[in-house]
């Protein structure tokens, strides 16, 4: 590490080449797996549902009750169908944010295009359920009145 810098540096670690395309596995793919991985047995291994709760499970339900809410309180009962995608997406953005305090970590969410890429998709998705609903009224929420 030469620099303080050095941690945002994109660094191939296994080069591929299939067809043309460049499929290179480097650390930015590395820290998304190990993120997906990490929730993946944080959901499954430690939200047991138990009678008396072990600590993890306590924590973990924590988390869950805040996002319910505050989905509940933003958006009503017609919005939580929508629950699990803003858990998981929550989750997903906390355990990147939280690999890249970690020594050596790389930090995914301070690049540029990854944010670009995120809320382009998810405000995509967005319009289109929405015009998909509420048809022509759906362009009415843009208007002032």
């Amino acid at each position: 590490m030469n620099s303080p810098l050095s941690q945002f540096d994109i660094i191939c670690v296994i080069p591929l080449g299939i067809f043309g395309y460049d499929l290179s596995i480097t650390n930015f793919t590395i820290t998304i797996i190990l993120a997906l991985c990490v929730g993946g047995f944080l959901l499954l291994f430690l939200f047991n549902n138990n009678l008396i709760p072990t600590m993890w499970q306590v924590f973990l339900e924590s988390i869950f009750i805040f996002i319910f809410r505050l989905v509940y309180y933003q958006t009503g009962k017609l919005g939580l169908v929508y629950f699990p995608f803003i858990f998981s997406l929550f989750l997903f953005i906390l355990l990147l944010n939280l690999i890249s305090l970690m020594p050596f970590g790389f930090a995914v969410t301070s690049h540029l295009i990854w944010t670009i890429y995120f809320s382009f998709s998810i405000c995509l998705g967005i319009f289109l359920i929405g015009i998909i609903r509420h048809k022509v009224r759906f362009f009415k929420l843009f208007v002032p009145e």
